[in-house]
């Protein structure tokens, strides 16, 4: 004889799944600039969840939709006006939800100050 039991269903109610917190913000960083060219990057944030894309803002407005591609983490802006200063930030896309934006990172378009020339050693008192 095949008897099959079954036992008490039990269900754990939602209260007390707890729920993924949004991923923290990343963190911007320069990297370079020309006359009319501004680069940043980012930081992996921490996160419950696994990062599924980022969002980049200039000025406020959306510039960058990275949603579904997450290893882009670097973003030029493009035709930039030398001498102006653009806010940068970013935030994090998870299934849980979008982070805060970062902390914003003002910088001028501006060509980068050339190196200053290597010294050269004209005389010596050493022997």
């Amino acid at each position: 004889c095949n008897a099959v039991q079954t036992g008490l269903v039990q269900y754990s109610p939602e209260s007390v799944i707890p729920a993924a917190a949004v991923p923290e913000p990343p963190i911007l960083s320069f990297v370079t600039s020309t006359e009319t060219t501004l680069t940043v990057t980012w930081d992996v944030p921490s996160s419950d969840m696994i990062i599924t894309g980022y969002m980049l803002y200039v000025d406020n407005l959306l510039k960058y939709d990275g949603t579904g591609i997450p290893t882009v983490r670097t973003f030029t802006l493009a035709g930039c006006t030398s001498g102006t200063i653009y806010d940068f930030r970013v935030a994090a896309i998870s299934s849980a939800g979008h982070s805060v934006q970062s902390p914003h990172l003002a910088r001028i378009c501006s060509r980068r100050p050339y190196p200053p020339a290597q010294p050269t050693l004209k005389s010596s008192t050493l022997r």
